[in-house]
């Protein structure tokens, strides 16, 4: 039950005792000495207050009910002082008008007013206030009880016909008391919302032809109530605009709320989902083999770990969605959680684009790996044609080596041949110049012709040595 139904319920007793209350206070004044029936303030069984004129002879609980009846305050007292607005009418002509239709066989009073609205202002014209109290007239803003008579009428709005027109048709069907909640207007024009109830008073063998009418004022509950359901509204409408997905549902699931965004984006109109499980835009598991099946349960039961939440939903047509939901959790007054306000975004693309890049990066992954063997491969091979040329540079060098150690001593041999050979050479060139320089005149021309042989040879033979020794000084600078 909401709280206005409870408060509805609790004012409906209260009239029902006021009602009961000065029912019973007139009835004991109009009877007098008939005797009446009274309840004292505790409950306690009524007792019968017979004539004071009867014999001596008397019952003790007599006694106590009169005694009951002197301290209760009279009746009219008690209707004016009482802090409720009251009045009450007399309704005996609208009985003998609703007594005629009934003889027509009309039963549906309510069809018949609606069709007939004639029939209706007329059972308003067979009214007759007969008095209202002190709170009326403060609540209403009128200066006398004969000005409250006179503008009556002022008081009600044209939306107060269908709840009057549902009065007289629940008084024809029986009914003894109602309440309607509808605005009013004082006689200088202030409207206010009030509790408009009224109650018949059981003074007759079946109803009475009086019926009291009470007001309870719920201005500002109602305008508190209107502005809520304004801020609602908005909220709404702004909700419907937004690019988001807005759903409410409650710890059983169901989902209560369901905005323009998210029926276009999961094709479901909200009459459809309305009242059904939030599971059935959940799957079972999702495409990584996930469970999903105790997500609702879980954010239930731990709303705080769930406040941001990226799972994969589906669509009406079967399609499947990434989303990333922020989850409210709504507590009431005894700190239970009532509902829960998810906003959802649709993040398909970026994870469609992440798994793309992850497997992008496990196959880059893989080629690295599969290059990494290869360069290990290139590496193991490169190191053996290092070592391999490393042989062959200390083979070298040591080839090297000899070959200059040969040089030196085939430079120094070609020296010392060289050296050796001329010697022998001068001798052979100085002989011949001494033997032609002192017997030039006793040899004939051959033998000049002769010596000048030898010399020219010896002169080449010495060219022959001398370049044999450059050559081997140039071989030695150039190794």
């Amino acid at each position: 039950m909401t709280g206005g139904e409870e408060n509805r319920g609790k004012l409906l007793d209260e009239l029902e005792q006021v009602r009961r209350r000065v029912a019973e206070l007139e009835g004991c004044l109009r009877k007098g000495d008939r005797g009446c029936n009274v309840a004292d303030d505790r409950g306690s069984a009524p007792s019968t207050v017979r004539d004071l004129d009867t014999p001596p002879a008397r019952d003790p609980r007599e006694d106590s009910a009169v005694d009951a009846l002197n301290r209760l305050p009279d009746a009219e007292v008690l209707f004016e002082r009482v802090p409720i607005p009251l009045w009450y009418h007399d309704y005996s002509l609208v009985e003998q008008h609703l007594d005629d239709l009934k003889e027509k066989v009309i039963n549906d009073f309510q069809e018949y007013f609606r069709a007939h609205p004639s029939a209706l202002a007329r059972c308003e014209e067979k009214l007759r206030l007969i008095d209202v109290n002190s709170s009326a007239l403060e609540l209403f803003k009128a200066s006398s009880k004969q000005v409250f008579f006179d503008n009556y009428k002022k008081i009600f709005l044209q939306e107060a016909i269908e709840p009057f027109r549902d009065d007289i048709a629940g008084l024809a069907a029986g009914r003894c008391s109602n309440l309607h909640e509808i605005k009013m207007r004082t006689l200088e024009g202030d409207e206010i919302f009030v509790l408009f109830g009224w109650a018949v008073l059981p003074t007759g063998k079946h109803h009475s032809s009086q019926v009291l009418y009470s007001v309870f004022v719920i201005t500002d509950r109602k305008r508190a109530q209107l502005q809520l359901e304004k801020s609602e509204a908005e909220l709404y409408d702004l909700a419907s605009m937004v690019n988001s997905a807005i759903l409410r549902w409650k710890p059983g699931g169901e989902i209560s709320y369901f905005n323009r965004f998210a029926e276009d984006f999961f094709g479901y109109r909200a009459h459809e989902v309305l009242g059904e499980k939030v599971t059935m835009l959940i799957p079972d598991a999702e495409s990584s083999g996930k469970s999903l099946a105790t997500l609702v349960e879980d954010i239930v039961s731990h709303p705080d770990r769930y406040r941001t939440n990226v799972n994969e939903n589906v669509l009406k047509n079967g399609d499947r969605v990434w989303m990333v939901w922020t989850n409210k959790a709504v507590f009431d007054e005894q700190g239970r959680l009532v509902e829960i306000l998810a906003v959802g975004n649709d993040i398909t693309v970026q994870k469609n684009d992440e798994n793309k890049l992850r497997r992008s990066h496990h196959e880059l992954e893989r080629l690295v790996q599969e290059r990494t063997v290869e360069l290990a491969d290139m590496t193991s091979v490169l190191t053996e044609e290092i070592e391999e040329r490393k042989a062959l540079d200390r083979a070298l060098y040591e080839k090297a080596a000899d070959l200059a150690r040969s040089n030196r001593e085939l430079e120094q041999f070609a020296y010392v041949a060289s050296h050796d050979l001329q010697e022998p050479l001068r001798n052979v060139t100085d002989c011949i110049h001494l033997i032609r320089k002192r017997n030039r005149e006793k040899l004939g021309p051959d033998a000049d012709q002769l010596m000048t042989y030898a010399e020219n040879s010896a002169g080449r033979m010495k060219e022959l040595i001398n370049d044999l020794l450059r050559y081997s000084r140039i071989q030695a600078r150039g190794k």
